[in-house]
């Protein structure tokens, strides 16, 4: 894995998921200089297709993507999915945008990138039986994060 950075590309939360929340997803930047910042992992040609079927049908999969080396600065192709539909009003869960922010942390991304993501508005997930929310907080306790709603303020 490497961390990586795609240029002219940010993360917008302007996905439709099946729950109604904004899922993450790469969209044009509209401003120069901007880069989507995240991990670039390796995976086994045979385990794209559970891929998929875990991204869904409302994703894209976009191979032969360019993205930069953060630590060389060589171009890497990846493989990455990207929304089909971009809906502006979605806002996405705290349990989800506190995923990304513990990413980034765990990755040494969030001193440098995480800032944006406080500024994002997130809805309270009031389904407390969400299987996907219920998978979030069992990361959480695996990576000792006592409160994710903690990673959501600003410091």
């Amino acid at each position: 894995m490497t961390r990586a950075h795609a240029p002219a590309f940010t993360v917008a939360f302007t996905k439709r998921s099946i729950d109604k929340s904004g899922k993450a997803t790469l969209v044009a930047a509209s401003q120069p200089g901007t880069r989507a910042v995240g991990m670039v992992y390796r995976i086994a040609s045979a385990d794209s297709e559970a891929l998929d079927d875990a991204e869904g049908r409302s994703y894209e999969r976009r191979e032969c993507f360019p993205v930069i080396c953060l630590s060389t600065g060589e171009t890497i192709q990846a493989c990455t999915y990207i929304a089909r539909r971009e809906q502006a009003d979605l806002k996405p869960y705290d349990w989800y945008l506190a995923l990304i922010l513990a990413g980034l942390r765990e990755h040494g991304l969030y001193e440098e990138y995480g800032a944006p993501f406080l500024d994002v508005l997130f809805d309270t997930d009031s389904d407390t039986y969400r299987e996907t929310r219920r998978e979030a907080l069992k990361a959480f306790e695996k990576a000792k994060i006592g409160d994710y709603r903690a990673l959501l303020r600003k410091s």
